[in-house]
Parts: C-alpha cells; structure tokens; sequence
C-alpha cells in the first residue's frame, strides 16, 4: 500500500499536468503561436506546475503517511525524504516525459508533442477554403464546379486564390470544360497581377515534350449541352401551336452557339497538349493591365517558339497585342506570314489592339 502510494505521488503531478495541457490546446490557438517558443513556455509550465501539484498531494497524504511510517521505508515524512520526492515528481519525471514526447515520433513523422498544436476535429484541422477546394475537386458536375468557384471567391483574397489555383494545377476536367474553364479564368483574373507568380510558375512547369498536340475543340460546346434543350423547346411550342412563329428561338439558339464557339475557340482550342498552358495566357489576357514587361516578354518568347501549338502561340500574339507598342508590330507582321490560319488570325487581332491604343496623330 505505502508503495502504491508512493508510485502514485510520482506519476500523479506530470498525468494531470499533462492532461490539463491536453484540455487547454482543444480551447486556446497554439497553432499560432511560434512553434519554439511554445515548447519553452510548455515546458516550464509542465515543470512548474507538476511540482506545486506535487508539494499540494504531499500535504494531503501526510497524515496518512505518518500512521504508517514505522511500517515501510517508502514515502518517509522526515524533510529530506520529502525534497528527494518533489524533485523526483516535480522535476525530473517531467523534464523526462517532456523529453520523450519531443524525440517519439507517433504517428506520424512529427514529434508527439506537436500533437497539443493541432485541432481536435479533421473539418477544423483543414481551412475553411480547403474544404470547397475539395468539394470543387471531387464533383464532376461543371454546374458545382461553376457555384464552388464562385463561393471561393467570397473567401479572404489569399484563401480564395490559393484553392483558386490548386484547381488550375489539381483538376483537369475544370480546364477541360470550356465554361468552367472560363468561370475559372475569370475568377482567378479578377485578382489581376497577385496571381501572375503562381501562373508563371504553373506555365513554367509544363513538359515542353506536350506542348503540342492535337487542335481540334472536340464536340461543339452548344450541340454537347444545349441543342437538344433547344429542339425540344420547339417541339412543344409546335405541339400546342403548329402556326407558332419559332423564329425567335432559332436566332436565340444561334446567339448562344456563338457565344459558346468563341468560348471554345480561345480555350479550347488555345491548348494541344497541357490545356494549362492556353488557360494561363488567356488568364493574363482577362487582367486588368496595361502594361508589364515580364508577360510582354513572355508572349514574345511563346509567339516565336513553335513548340508550341499554334493555340497557344495564338494566345500568346493576343498577349503581345494587349502589352505592347509600336516596338512590337514587327513581331506581329512576321507572324502574319505563318501558315497556320489560326496563328494569322490571333495576329491580325493582336495588332488591331496594338493600334487602337496608338494615337491618331502617330499613325502611318
């Protein structure tokens, strides 16, 4: 019995210590606390406060100690017995969990003490953001993936930027669908030049050995959703009214797949290969700026790298249309002479926008 009790008023001090600071990291952020100068507050603590608890068990077991003292040789009541014990309770045994909760590493490769810095719950442990981020990446349909970029962009400025992105480098069907990609694109300039080290990044990061690849768009966006919606709105229009005048509906079906094809012509067809690299330039292209001298240069450097699709290039003389000056219509003109269509057209376009911003007065 002395023995136990003995064991008891070792232990006791650092497991109540330690369950205290167990309960307190559920209430308080350490995980904002710098993490070094947490394990120093921690530990003095843990010290400090096993060793008081220990002085405060030692009073209340006294007595009982004393009736047994002439029966056993654990826990004496003289003096010295009594420091060698807080010592023991109040110092050692915690300097010594405190010491093993740094060096074991379970379950994982962080030390366990770092367990008290995280949250209790897995949706606590992931940011807000994250959670949509991973909503927007498990569903396949574009309508949520639509509302979920949308919902990002409610977020703080940081937050809704870093998933915004995560998609650009994590979800391929949100590039491969037109419409999403162009809800993406959108999102993600709205930011306007806070973005551009993250999409430099990204077009940097492609594989040179895919950068071509087939041009074709695929399916027309408008038949793929739409034209069947269409044929049978005016079905039942002529059901009920076979007199009717469905003219309406054919211009505004005609409106719509208008709209899509241009869609489709500066994503879809930007891509061959990595559609990461068309849907970069066309995010830069959607900024708000006016001028910048690295996507300047990098729109030269694309334009004139046929290694890449001629998509691509295409976005990229758009580009050089919408940052540069005068200095850079020889670079357009020279690539007038491609021949590929395409890559006329995006030329012919970009210096359309590089003349409207030249004054009257200087134009030849």
């Amino acid at each position: 019995m002395a023995f136990i009790l003995f064991l008891l008023e070792l232990l006791l001090p650092v497991t109540v210590t330690a369950g205290l600071f167990y309960w307190l990291s559920g209430i308080l952020p350490l995980s904002n606390l710098n993490r070094t100068f947490a394990l120093v507050i921690l530990a003095i603590l843990l010290v400090a406060l096993s060793f008081i608890f220990s002085v405060v068990l030692d009073t209340f077991t006294l007595p009982l100690r004393r009736r047994s003292a002439n029966h056993s040789i654990f826990n004496r009541v003289d003096a010295r017995s009594r420091l060698v014990k807080f010592i023991l309770a109040g110092v050692v045994i915690p300097i010594g969990v405190f010491a093993a909760a740094l060096l074991v590493r379970f379950p994982g490769p962080e030390p366990a003490v770092t367990f008290l810095f995280q949250p209790r719950s897995a949706a606590s442990r992931a940011p807000k953001s994250k959670l949509i981020g991973d909503a927007v990446l498990s569903s396949s349909n574009p309508v949520t993936k639509i509302q979920g970029i949308k919902t990002l962009q409610t977020l703080p400025a940081d937050d809704a930027q870093q998933q915004l992105l995560r998609l650009v480098q994590d979800d391929p069907e949100a590039l491969s669908d037109a419409v999403v990609s162009e809800a993406l694109s959108k999102a993600i300039a709205s930011y306007g030049v806070a973005t551009k080290p993250a999409l430099l990044a990204i077009f940097n990061q492609v594989d040179p050995t895919g950068r071509k690849g087939d041009l074709s768009t695929g399916t027309d966006l408008f038949h793929r959703y739409f034209s069947a919606s269409f044929e049978g709105l005016k079905k039942e229009l002529g059901d009920q009214n076979p007199d009717a005048n469905l003219s309406s509906i054919d211009a505004a079906a005609a409106g719509l797949q208008a709209q899509l094809s241009q869609v489709q012509a500066s994503l879809a067809s930007a891509g061959g290969g990595d559609p990461k690299l068309g849907f970069v330039l066309h995010t830069f292209l959607g900024m708000d700026i006016k001028q910048d001298a690295d996507l300047l240069a990098l729109g030269k450097k694309v334009a004139g790298d046929d290694t890449y699709s001629d998509g691509v290039r295409g976005q990229a003389l758009l580009l050089i249309g919408k940052l540069g000056g005068t200095n850079e219509l020889d670079v357009l003109y020279t690539a007038m002479q491609d021949g590929s269509e395409l890559i006329r057209a995006n030329a012919l376009e970009a210096i359309g926008l590089l003349q409207a911003k030249v004054p009257a007065s200087t134009k030849k």
